[in-house]
């Protein structure tokens, strides 16, 4: 019997058969594109920093006091804009300044004691040089008149021997004889007496000299001590003027106060002690600290990088564009410094501000999935050996990936 119904069941049959088709045809499209982009698509491979913050590209200056004293000036002022040298403080340096009036005067004393040496050995050398002249001219004399006895007396000594012949023969009575003897006696004791006033003057020119010497030598001694004064007061001099400049702390370069001390007029500095932090004026940098084992090979210079600021959450104000300008080549406690530069198209709703604290992102690379699920199955399989070489008390990560590694 022939079902009056199957007109139907075989329209049902096809529609059914059609459904399923396009569903078959449905999950193998799907599963094709999920595959194409699997294998050929681009996932930017992002390594996220442990810290940042934005810093101005100069260096920041910490200025401190360089000397003890109590401060009488300060004009610390949170935010205040300063030029380079200007007084920041001023410590109380009275008797630094009396001790320095003190010194200049010594030192203004001693010339004119210099000049009045200069004028006595000036006199003395030539006194010396005139004396020796004039003496050797008195002793030139004396020897000349001794020389002058001398010869009579050889003369007058011949003459009495010729006289003692004579006068035996008697041909010259005995009184001439006698007046002759006389005379070369005479003679003789003047030869003597030139004598002996010839080496009075010797001596007398040896003992002048050795006076006029002496002072000579006693006088450049004490010129050399009063030069060698000078430069002992020229050093305390500009000790305690080193000392007064040190007493004025003066800004080392021109910007903005961004950290002062509770210093006041009365208020006791003790040498070293900090007083402020000058931030200089000028554009601004991120510096931010990465892991070692993430950022040393992989993080280089032009790498395109995102900054989220601490509080500006990125969903209603946006992100910063960075760029990676320099990468440190030496870690410190496991850390790398990053340096960035920042995009000059910055969202305007964010106040960019020296020392704000931040997140950065830097796009180390760009793989296709595939890669990175084999890169997973690596480190999964890697820290599955190393808990079976060590033993159950070293506990494994939860993922494959590290927390400062993310895939976007």
């Amino acid at each position: 019997m022939a079902n009056p119904f199957s007109r139907s069941l075989t329209s049902l049959d096809a529609e059914r058969f059609r459904a399923l088709k396009w569903t078959w045809l449905t999950a193998i499209a799907l599963v094709a594109a999920w595959g194409v982009w699997f294998f050929a698509a681009d996932v930017p491979v992002v390594v996220q920093s442990s810290s940042a913050r934005l810093e101005v590209a100069g260096e920041v200056h910490r200025v401190g006091a360089s000397l003890d004293g109590r401060v009488t000036v300060s004009k610390l002022t949170v935010d205040r804009r300063v030029a380079a040298g200007d007084v920041l403080v001023e410590l109380d340096s009275s008797h630094t300044q009396v001790a320095l009036e003190q010194a200049r005067k010594r030192r203004a004393a001693i010339p004119p004691q210099i000049g009045a040496i200069d004028v006595e050995l000036d006199v003395l050398t030539k006194s010396l040089s005139l004396g020796v002249k004039g003496r050797e001219a008195a002793l030139s004399e004396a020897r000349a008149r001794h020389r002058k006895a001398r010869t009579s007396q050889r003369h007058t000594r011949l003459e009495v021997r010729r006289m003692a012949k004579l006068a035996k023969q008697g041909l010259v009575s005995d009184l001439e004889y006698q007046r002759a003897r006389k005379e070369l006696a005479e003679l003789e004791a003047q030869s003597r007496t030139l004598d002996k006033s010839v080496d009075r003057v010797d001596m007398d020119r040896l003992q002048d000299e050795s006076g006029r010497r002496a002072r000579l030598q006693a006088l450049t001694r004490e010129r050399a001590s009063l030069e060698a004064r000078i430069v002992d007061v020229d050093a305390e001099i500009a000790l305690l003027a080193h000392r007064i400049a040190n007493s004025r702390v003066l800004a080392p370069i021109a910007g903005t106060l961004g950290d002062v001390a509770p210093v006041k007029p009365g208020t006791v500095m003790r040498a070293g002690e900090k007083l402020a932090t000058i931030i200089p004026r000028g554009e601004l940098k991120v510096v931010a600290r990465f892991p070692a084992r993430l950022a040393l090979g992989r993080i280089r210079a032009g790498q395109p990088a995102t900054l989220r600021l601490a509080g500006f959450p990125w969903s209603q104000y946006g992100t910063v564009s960075a760029t990676v300008k320099s990468v440190a080549g030496e870690p410190v406690s496991g850390q790398v410094r990053v340096d960035l530069t920042l995009a000059d198209t910055a969202p305007a709703s964010i106040p960019l501000q020296h020392g704000q604290p931040a997140v950065a992102e830097v796009v180390v690379e760009r793989v296709s999935p595939a890669i990175l699920t084999l890169r997973a199955a690596g480190q999964l399989l890697s820290v599955e050996e190393e808990e079976g070489s060590v033993g159950p008390s070293r506990g494994a990560p939860n993922g494959p990936s590290s927390p400062n590694e993310a895939v976007r």
